[in-house]
């Protein structure tokens, strides 16, 4: 009977996750350019490797409970391991007629004021708090597999620009250079 109860507890859990789907790939590409840069009196060529590694089908996902599941709440709260194994968490008002988060959350992009939802290949624990005037109505767990794919190299690229600061801080060229060949494929 307590087996029986346990599994009842675990259903509605079963549909929660993420919009995009919780198996996601990891995608690594690499390439190089050579971008050149004039201002006036001054010319220079930086030839530079490029490296990035993009999440597909998106970096970013509302969370989404079951389809056809209806919970009464204002706010969603998402709990994560971070890469030193801490416990952070990640809010967002939720939208109970549509049964998701009002805003996606960031599962890859780390940057200097961003941190991301997933860190790791493989699978990712996710605790879910749902909340309505502050008061906890639900919890539940999903996990998000994340499998690593093969690097992928695109050609190489040649940019101009009329900025000289291009050329010392060259990593937005390194962006759209990425974007120009299609993530390598």
């Amino acid at each position: 009977m307590k087996v029986l109860i346990s599994l009842l507890m675990l259903l509605p859990a079963l549909g929660a996750g993420l919009q995009i789907g919780n198996d996601l790939a990891s995608n690594p590409v690499e390439g190089s350019i050579r971008l050149t840069c004039n201002d006036r009196n001054q010319h220079e060529i930086r030839y530079v490797n490029c490296s990035a590694n993009y999440l597909s089908p998106s970096e970013f996902s509302r969370f989404v409970l079951e389809e056809g599941e209806k919970v009464d709440a204002d706010e969603v709260t998402l709990y994560y391991k971070d890469h030193k194994g801490r416990k952070k968490s990640k809010s967002s008002s939720f939208d109970a007629q549509k049964g998701e988060s009002s805003k996606k959350f960031n599962l890859w992009i780390y940057t200097l004021l961003q941190r991301p939802l997933l860190n790791y290949y493989g699978e990712n624990e996710i605790e879910y708090k749902l909340e309505k005037n502050g008061r906890e109505v639900t919890t539940g767990k999903f996990i998000v597999n994340v499998e690593k794919q093969d690097t992928r190299y695109c050609q190489s690229a040649s940019y101009w620009s009329s900025n000289m600061d291009d050329c010392r801080f060259p990593q937005n060229f390194c962006a759209r250079y990425f974007r120009d060949y299609n993530y390598c494929q």
